[in-house]
């Protein structure tokens, strides 16, 4: 019951990273893939106990919203559909690379035992997708050849060892650092589309690109947050304002981590408390001796 999110969520990312490349290049991808980090930093200041980002980490961030915002110029022929799926894959990313990577620390699996259930769980959510877009009509339109069947082939193939390597090393690190490592392999995509496909952006877009990707790669994932830092006590501001909703929805990132600091108050103003009753109790005693 604990790990059923996962497939679920793995399904939804895997779907929507189709429909942007249906009806998207793939720089256009990449750039959305890219300003990830910010969503997923601020999720983990709020849900995983992490400290806010440096001085660093803000410059990068405005690296990569300057550089999406460059590319937004140049490929002025955005369809509205592709847009909107990058908006569904932005939603849908974030939310896998924070609450996965709880779920992995939660659920002890070996890595084999991850990847088994996580793409056989996710297998009965993909017809739910396809009934739900009307993708079965174009069926009855689809040839099958022996080099269509050869290439699907090499397709699961890869997406075999994609999986294994990723849900390993999904365990082995931060959830910011699992989404930074998947923007820098995007290089090595933008070069060999360039070389294949001919359905790429201008040198303009390119070099917004670039930008985005530069301040990807010298991001620096924030650390667990320490109780009494800037970022505790911000944090504290923050769940005080909205009512406590934030410290009782914490998620732990790591298995074993402190407590924190906002649970450590509570307990020490409910300890607090007890002694005062206590001292209360034996005012009274006294009174009646």
């Amino acid at each position: 019951k604990k790990y059923w999110p996962a497939p679920a969520l793995f399904s939804c990312a895997i779907f929507s990273n189709n429909k942007i490349l249906q009806y998207a290049n793939i720089e256009t991808f990449i750039v959305v893939r890219n300003t990830t980090p910010l969503f997923v930093a601020i999720l983990d200041f709020f849900v995983m106990g992490k400290s806010l980002p440096s001085k660093r980490s803000l410059g990068c961030f405005g690296l990569i919203i300057l550089g999406a915002i460059l590319y937004a110029v140049a490929e002025k022929g955005l369809e509205l559909r592709s847009v909107t799926w990058a908006g569904i894959y932005l939603l849908v990313i974030c939310t896998e690379m924070v609450f996965v990577k709880h779920i992995f620390n939660s659920v002890k699996m070996t890595v084999w035992g991850r990847m088994l259930y996580t793409n056989l769980l996710s297998i009965p959510v993909q017809p739910l997708f396809i009934v739900g877009t009307m993708e079965y009509a174009e069926y009855p339109n689809l040839i099958l050849t022996v080099q269509a069947l050869v290439f699907i082939g090499l397709s699961c193939l890869g997406a075999f060892g994609i999986s294994l390597a990723g849900t390993g090393f999904r365990a082995c690190v931060s959830a910011t650092t699992f989404t930074l490592v998947g923007v820098v392999n995007k290089v090595l995509t933008i070069a060999v589309n360039y070389v294949m496909w001919s359905n790429h952006t201008n040198v303009f877009g390119l070099g917004a690109l670039m930008l985005c990707l530069a301040g990807s790669t010298l991001y620096k994932p924030a650390a667990k947050r320490e109780s009494g830092s800037f970022s505790d006590r911000m944090f504290l501001s923050i769940n005080g304002s909205c009512g406590g909703v934030c410290s009782k929805n914490q998620l732990q990132g790591e298995e074993g981590a402190p407590a924190p600091a906002s649970d450590k108050i509570k307990y020490k103003e409910v300890a607090l408390t007890e002694k005062e009753v206590d001292d209360s109790a034996d005012d009274v005693e006294n009174a009646k001796k």
